[in-house]
């Protein structure tokens, strides 16, 4: 008998209907995962569904719900596997795009990039500390059965901070693209910092927030902040990405600098893109519970039911 997942949910009468108490929601007890012989590891292929993986292990397709279950699945189309096409199609749909062009350039956080650095010899290491003291937190000793260490290397720390810079720019009203239309910047737009200056100074960065008085950015690289800004003169702006619209601005205010200048080769933005397919990629790799003990969760189900009603 196909062990459908609703089938074993309780009934109500709702406006006068018989229907399925969809309210009820069962999940596996926590302690249930430290089990090493409950679960064994399953690593998907792209393309294949959890009805199709069920239908494999548990000979009953009707039992991807399990899958799911046993994976703290709750969104299946989000939270399974896609193969690319599927993947890309998401990400335009989820974030409201036409070209994923955009979710490669827009950073979502910042890491430390420990896995980028060879090891350093002592010596060098020692003269790098005197200079710049505060980059010892990025590395340490490397030991083999020796009252001396080898050499040193980057610590393992999956560090993230949310953005480098936040810098605020006072500007002229709001951006207007070339037909002079109004278009105000969103959160999260792409935008291009023009200086217009001597040097052609360019700078980048994503909005937080944006009025026609004030726009602040993050994510920031090039010529943004006041300590690496170019010159501001009466043709510096602010310029969309997506929509070309623009608005001068006149200063720029660094509100936050959570990178000092000396530790900004130890940290990499993570786009968007990036960051989603990292998620996606960790998707592929599910666990599936012992075919041994399906029935007995079925039973359970079927029981704690009874025992409410």
């Amino acid at each position: 008998m196909a062990e459908m997942f609703f089938n074993k949910f309780p009934t109500i009468r709702y406006s006068n209907n018989v229907v399925t108490d969809l309210t009820r929601r069962y999940t596996m007890r926590s302690s249930v995962f430290n089990d090493p012989f409950l679960f064994y590891p399953y690593d998907m292929t792209d393309g294949v569904r959890a009805d199709q993986v069920a239908d494999g292990y548990y000979q009953d397709s009707r039992m991807d719900w399990l899958v799911y279950m046993s994976n703290g699945i709750i969104d299946p189309y989000y939270q399974w596997y896609l193969q690319p096409a599927q993947f890309d199609a998401m990400l335009k749909q989820k974030y409201g795009v036409n070209s994923l062009d955009s979710l490669t350039r827009r950073v979502k956080f910042y890491r430390n990039n420990w896995y980028n650095d060879d090891p350093m010899s002592e010596a060098d290491y020692l003269a790098m500390i005197a200079e710049t003291p505060s980059l010892v937190k990025y590395w340490e000793p490397y030991y083999q059965d020796t009252p001396a260490p080898l050499y040193y290397v980057r610590r393992k720390n999956d560090w993230i901070i949310n953005t480098n810079y936040v810098v605020r720019y006072r500007v002229s009203g709001y951006p207007k693209d070339a037909s002079n239309t109004t278009i105000k910047f969103v959160e999260d737009e792409l935008v291009t910092i023009e200086f217009k200056d001597a040097n052609n100074s360019v700078g980048h960065g994503q909005v937080v927030t944006a009025n026609s008085t004030y726009v602040t950015l993050q994510h920031m690289y090039g010529n943004t902040v006041p300590t690496t800004m170019g010159s501001i003169t009466s043709n510096s702006k602010l310029t969309s990405e997506q929509t070309g619209a623009y608005v001068k601005f006149t200063n720029g205010t660094l509100l936050h600098n959570n990178i000092a200048d000396e530790e900004v080769v130890y940290w990499d933005p993570v786009t968007i893109y990036e960051y989603e397919n990292e998620l996606n990629e960790h998707n592929r790799s599910i666990v599936l519970l012992n075919s041994a003990y399906s029935s007995q969760v079925v039973n359970e189900i079927k029981s704690f039911n009874k025992k409410v009603l």
